[in-house]
């Protein structure tokens, strides 16, 4: 389940870096060399970010959340291993 999560959110990302670029290649030069950025577009620039912004961070809570995940799963398997030692050993 977590890697169909962080899958997605990958796909997310890919999605919204794909978008961003495209909106910065809308930004235009004028003849001195400086950036000139509509109103609109300086708005889609900075939803961009927020929206990439917010997607990392959810991919970062989830690939935390598997790692935790995977090490009670090693954790468990110990504590297992252990107790079936000790069912089998002789006092």
């Amino acid at each position: 389940m977590l890697k169909n999560t962080m899958d997605d959110m990958i796909s997310k990302l890919g999605k919204e870096f794909s978008e961003f670029s495209g909106t910065l290649r809308s930004v235009k030069k004028n003849d001195c060399g400086d950036f000139v950025v509509s109103p609109e577009i300086m708005r889609n620039i900075v939803g961009h970010v927020e929206n990439l912004f917010g997607t990392m961070r959810e991919t970062q809570e989830s690939v935390q959340l598997a790692l935790e995940s995977e090490l009670l799963q090693e954790e468990r398997k110990w504590i297992d291993l252990l107790d079936n030692a000790d069912m089998t050993t002789e006092h």
